[in-house]
Protein backbone atom coordinates (compact mmCIF):
# COMPACT_ATOMS: atom_id res chain seq x y z
CA UNK A 1 0.00 0.00 0.00
CA UNK A 2 2.79 2.29 0.59
CA UNK A 3 4.14 1.88 -2.66
CA UNK A 4 1.42 3.10 -4.29
CA UNK A 5 2.48 6.42 -5.06
CA UNK A 6 5.94 5.50 -6.70
CA UNK A 7 3.75 3.86 -9.47
CA UNK A 8 1.38 0.77 -10.41
CA UNK A 9 1.86 -2.05 -8.30
CA UNK A 10 0.90 -5.54 -8.37
CA UNK A 11 -2.04 -4.25 -6.56
CA UNK A 12 -2.93 -1.61 -8.59
CA UNK A 13 -1.77 -2.55 -11.97
CA UNK A 14 -5.32 -3.66 -13.26
CA UNK A 15 -6.99 -0.20 -12.67
CA UNK A 16 -7.01 2.95 -14.71
CA UNK A 17 -5.86 6.05 -14.38
CA UNK A 18 -9.18 8.01 -15.40
CA UNK A 19 -7.20 11.26 -15.98
CA UNK A 20 -4.73 9.59 -18.66
CA UNK A 21 -7.36 8.66 -20.33
CA UNK A 22 -8.84 12.04 -20.52
CA UNK A 23 -5.91 13.23 -21.57
CA UNK A 24 -5.27 11.12 -24.44
CA UNK A 25 -8.82 11.92 -25.38
CA UNK A 26 -8.01 15.30 -25.31
CA UNK A 27 -4.92 14.98 -27.70
CA UNK A 28 -6.82 13.37 -30.08
CA UNK A 29 -9.45 16.09 -29.89
CA UNK A 30 -6.46 18.71 -30.66
CA UNK A 31 -5.40 16.45 -33.94
CA UNK A 32 -8.56 16.20 -34.86
CA UNK A 33 -8.83 19.96 -34.72
CA UNK A 34 -5.92 20.64 -36.59
CA UNK A 35 -7.02 18.30 -39.19
CA UNK A 36 -10.11 19.39 -39.34
CA UNK A 37 -9.26 23.44 -39.51
CA UNK A 38 -6.24 22.19 -42.49
CA UNK A 39 -9.17 21.02 -44.67
CA UNK A 40 -10.79 23.95 -44.22
CA UNK A 41 -8.04 25.97 -44.84
CA UNK A 42 -7.51 23.85 -47.87
CA UNK A 43 -11.45 24.45 -48.94
CA UNK A 44 -11.31 28.09 -48.71
CA UNK A 45 -8.28 29.01 -49.99
CA UNK A 46 -7.93 26.15 -53.18
CA UNK A 47 -10.99 27.89 -55.61
CA UNK A 48 -9.22 31.55 -55.02
CA UNK A 49 -5.73 30.18 -55.63
CA UNK A 50 -5.28 31.93 -59.20
CA UNK A 51 -6.84 35.45 -57.19
CA UNK A 52 -4.56 34.75 -54.92
CA UNK A 53 -1.46 34.17 -56.92
CA UNK A 54 -2.17 37.57 -58.93
CA UNK A 55 -1.62 39.08 -56.15
CA UNK A 56 -4.82 42.03 -56.89
CA UNK A 57 -6.04 43.74 -53.68
CA UNK A 58 -9.56 44.01 -55.12
CA UNK A 59 -9.45 40.57 -56.70
CA UNK A 60 -8.93 39.34 -53.38
CA UNK A 61 -11.14 41.83 -51.35
CA UNK A 62 -14.09 40.22 -53.51
CA UNK A 63 -13.13 36.50 -52.25
CA UNK A 64 -14.55 36.60 -48.85
CA UNK A 65 -13.66 32.93 -48.08
CA UNK A 66 -9.82 33.69 -48.76
CA UNK A 67 -9.72 35.65 -45.39
CA UNK A 68 -11.65 32.53 -43.64
CA UNK A 69 -9.17 30.25 -44.90
CA UNK A 70 -5.95 32.44 -44.24
CA UNK A 71 -7.15 32.18 -40.53
CA UNK A 72 -8.13 28.77 -40.69
CA UNK A 73 -4.26 27.94 -42.04
CA UNK A 74 -2.81 29.94 -39.19
CA UNK A 75 -4.94 28.46 -36.72
CA UNK A 76 -4.19 24.98 -37.57
CA UNK A 77 -0.51 25.96 -37.42
CA UNK A 78 -0.75 27.17 -33.82
CA UNK A 79 -2.62 23.72 -33.13
CA UNK A 80 -0.17 21.95 -34.49
CA UNK A 81 2.39 23.28 -31.88
CA UNK A 82 0.02 22.20 -29.58
CA UNK A 83 -1.22 25.46 -28.45
CA UNK A 84 -4.68 24.64 -26.57
CA UNK A 85 -4.81 27.76 -25.41
CA UNK A 86 -6.62 28.79 -28.18
CA UNK A 87 -9.31 26.57 -28.28
CA UNK A 88 -11.26 29.66 -27.50
CA UNK A 89 -10.60 30.79 -30.51
CA UNK A 90 -11.12 27.78 -32.50
CA UNK A 91 -14.57 27.70 -31.06
CA UNK A 92 -14.55 31.14 -32.41
CA UNK A 93 -14.12 30.22 -35.53
CA UNK A 94 -16.55 27.40 -35.55
CA UNK A 95 -19.50 29.40 -34.67
CA UNK A 96 -18.09 32.30 -37.23
CA UNK A 97 -17.78 29.46 -39.94
CA UNK A 98 -21.17 28.38 -39.62
CA UNK A 99 -22.44 31.31 -39.50
CA UNK A 100 -20.77 32.99 -42.29
CA UNK A 101 -20.38 30.25 -44.82
CA UNK A 102 -24.03 28.71 -43.88
CA UNK A 103 -25.53 32.16 -44.37
CA UNK A 104 -23.64 31.69 -47.59
CA UNK A 105 -24.62 28.61 -48.46
CA UNK A 106 -28.44 29.17 -47.14
CA UNK A 107 -28.87 32.51 -49.22
CA UNK A 108 -28.36 30.40 -52.45
CA UNK A 109 -30.33 27.58 -51.78
CA UNK A 110 -27.70 25.11 -51.64
CA UNK A 111 -29.09 22.58 -48.74
CA UNK A 112 -26.14 19.51 -49.30
CA UNK A 113 -23.10 21.78 -48.38
CA UNK A 114 -25.27 24.00 -45.85
CA UNK A 115 -25.58 20.80 -44.06
CA UNK A 116 -21.95 19.57 -44.33
CA UNK A 117 -21.08 22.78 -42.91
CA UNK A 118 -22.90 22.56 -40.47
CA UNK A 119 -21.68 19.24 -39.09
CA UNK A 120 -18.02 20.42 -39.56
CA UNK A 121 -18.14 23.23 -37.19
CA UNK A 122 -20.20 21.40 -34.60
CA UNK A 123 -17.81 18.68 -34.90
CA UNK A 124 -14.94 21.09 -34.77
CA UNK A 125 -16.56 23.35 -31.60
CA UNK A 126 -17.27 19.51 -29.85
CA UNK A 127 -13.98 18.51 -30.34
CA UNK A 128 -12.47 21.06 -28.14
CA UNK A 129 -14.68 20.74 -25.29
CA UNK A 130 -15.06 16.46 -24.70
CA UNK A 131 -12.70 14.64 -22.88
CA UNK A 132 -14.37 11.09 -23.13
CA UNK A 133 -13.58 8.61 -26.10
CA UNK A 134 -17.29 8.24 -26.50
CA UNK A 135 -18.44 11.76 -27.21
CA UNK A 136 -14.87 12.69 -28.78
CA UNK A 137 -15.38 10.00 -30.89
CA UNK A 138 -18.49 10.47 -32.15
CA UNK A 139 -17.61 14.65 -32.76
CA UNK A 140 -14.34 13.52 -34.31
CA UNK A 141 -16.83 11.50 -36.66
CA UNK A 142 -19.16 14.26 -37.33
CA UNK A 143 -16.32 17.06 -38.02
CA UNK A 144 -14.73 14.36 -40.63
CA UNK A 145 -17.80 13.78 -42.37
CA UNK A 146 -18.67 17.11 -42.29
CA UNK A 147 -15.77 18.88 -43.35
CA UNK A 148 -14.80 16.49 -46.12
CA UNK A 149 -18.28 17.00 -47.73
CA UNK A 150 -17.45 21.01 -47.61
CA UNK A 151 -14.24 20.10 -49.37
CA UNK A 152 -16.31 17.95 -51.40
CA UNK A 153 -18.47 20.90 -52.52
CA UNK A 154 -15.79 23.45 -52.36
CA UNK A 155 -13.71 21.96 -54.84
CA UNK A 156 -16.00 20.10 -57.35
Amino acid sequence: MLAGPDGPTEDTRHAKDPAIARGRAAKIGLYACTVFLFIAAASELMPSIDVLIALDVNKILGQPLVFLGAADLILGLLLLLQMVTLYPVVRFRAALGLGFIGFLFWVRGETPPLLAIVAGSAGLYLSTIFTSFFSLGISVGLGLAGMLGFAYYMLM
